[in-house]
């Protein structure tokens, strides 16, 4: 996948060293998006136990990582 430089250099706390870019089977690195509001707010079916960019939100969980936002609102994955 192809991500403008810009945005994997606004992701600075990415504990994964990019492996949803890097690796091919990379799908098991992305987290499950459920919904999407206006490209930029992710709620997603979340099983990795901690991340930066994972916040709580009521019920739901939300995904602020710049680089997974572009995956899915370039890719639709």
């Amino acid at each position: 996948m192809k991500i403008n430089q810009k945005i994997i250099d606004e992701t600075i706390h990415c504990e994964n060293n990019f492996e949803c870019l890097e690796n091919e089977n990379y799908a098991c690195f992305l987290m499950k998006i459920d919904n999407c509001i206006c490209e930029s707010i992710l709620f997603i079916n979340c099983t990795k136990t901690t991340c930066y960019y994972k916040m709580n939100f009521g019920n739901s969980i939300i995904c602020n990582c710049p680089t997974r936002k572009e995956i899915y609102n370039k890719y639709k994955k």
